[in-house]
């Protein structure tokens, strides 16, 4: 990681200017807005990575992921979904990515959460050497889950013959 980088909650005042970067990722389905919308609910758990060293404190990295209430006997938190993670593209190759996650499953098990998942494209190679790399195993493939990737030309949707993706389910214990 970034001897500079820490992480921390992500507040309503980071999705402006700070965070305008992720609305310029591909395939990204979490917009400066859709976070600010996910803060209000108590069930999503969005961390940050901060350069420290940046004197605007750069926000480089993000990570959105929902805690599930399975046990109604005893309300305990027992699985997490992590839906999203991003690192900036000039921040990428520097463990980020990796803190991110290790942050996650320390939330996680603060508020006794069992086991993480998570679901992938399975041409996400990136991410899927990050997700084996921080303890988590395959679970299971769904077939043809995603839609092909739109390709686009100066902004503009271009057709694609390209078929649909299958999404690789992970999971760790906590």
């Amino acid at each position: 990681m970034l001897p500079t980088a820490s992480l921390r909650a992500l507040t309503v005042a980071d999705c402006g200017p700070p965070l305008q970067w992720l609305d310029t990722l591909p395939d990204n389905p979490w917009s400066t807005a859709t976070l600010v919308a996910a803060l209000a609910k108590p069930h999503y758990c969005i961390r940050v990575a901060i350069d420290t060293a940046q004197d605007t404190q750069a926000l480089v990295g993000v990570s959105v992921a929902t805690i599930i209430h399975t046990d109604s006997q005893t309300n305990i938190d027992t699985e997490c979904n992590l839906l999203y993670i991003a690192v900036q593209p000039e921040s990428r190759q520097q463990g980020l990515g990796s803190a991110l996650i290790e942050d996650l499953q320390a939330q996680c098990s603060q508020q006794s959460v069992r086991r993480l998942l998570l679901e992938v494209r399975a041409d996400n190679t990136e991410a899927i050497a990050l997700y084996l790399n921080s303890g988590f195993v395959l679970d299971g493939v769904r077939k043809n889950y995603y839609p092909a990737r739109q390709n686009t030309q100066q902004g503009v949707s271009v057709p694609t013959t390209a078929q649909r993706q299958d999404a690789l389910l992970f999971s760790c214990q906590i």
